[in-house]
């Protein structure tokens, strides 16, 4: 493969890439609402392109969560007469369940709650 006409001249390349540092999240889903397709469709593409971006060399921080806190989930736990604890609980066991009882929910239900 060719070399660009900076590289050939002993200089440094002007198409060479440098490393970015780069800080991704994905929207925060309610815990107000049933875990939905969209949730999946986004959280797949966020992954797919953090992992290209690894390949590239890129430094990557990629942090996912919910929002379990906040009026959303207060009035809705208010309008069901139950506590936010117990509406956010609700949630987590309705995912719990989607995702065919994967381990690792537990931990994360005990650490929210």
């Amino acid at each position: 493969m060719a070399a660009c006409c900076a590289c050939q001249r002993g200089k440094l390349c002007k198409l060479a890439r440098m490393a970015r540092r780069i800080f991704v999240t994905t929207a925060l889903p309610y815990a107000n609402g049933p875990f939905h397709i969209g949730h999946i469709m986004e959280y797949i593409q966020a992954d797919i392109w953090v992992r290209f971006q690894r390949m590239q060399g890129h430094e990557l921080h990629f942090v996912g969560a919910d929002d379990a806190h906040g009026a959303p989930i207060m009035l809705k736990a208010e309008a069901e007469g139950i506590s936010p604890k117990e509406l956010i609980a609700r949630i987590f066991e309705g995912l719990h369940a989607a995702e065919g009882g994967g381990s690792h929910l537990p931990q994360v239900r005990r650490a929210v709650l």
